[in-house]
């Protein structure tokens, strides 16, 4: 996870750590593996992270209908999106 989020692995831990004892999370040990863990959200979680998406979609609307081209702009976002994404795995893949 780690790797994937571009940060270290103390800071995922801490936020793990941190998101378990909101009950938003939970760390199940993988049955296979003893030195890894399986992540799951909780119902909490998973109101909290619907909330919050909705709140960010409703202010990037409200922000980009002030612009010239509200549409345009949502759709540029969508290929940064996926123009991110594709960087980051490349970055990944070189190691």
């Amino acid at each position: 996870m780690a790797a994937r989020l571009a940060l270290g692995k103390p800071t995922v831990s801490a936020a793990v750590d941190a998101l378990c004892r909101r009950a938003l999370l939970t760390r199940v040990v993988a049955a296979d593996d003893q030195r890894a863990v399986a992540l799951s959200l909780t119902v909490s979680g998973w109101s909290l992270l619907n909330r919050v998406e909705d709140q960010m979609v409703a202010r990037i609307r409200s922000l980009s209908a002030r612009t010239p081209d509200p549409q345009t702009l949502i759709e540029s976002l969508a290929w940064m999106g996926g123009a991110i994404d594709e960087a980051h795995a490349e970055r990944i893949a070189a190691g």
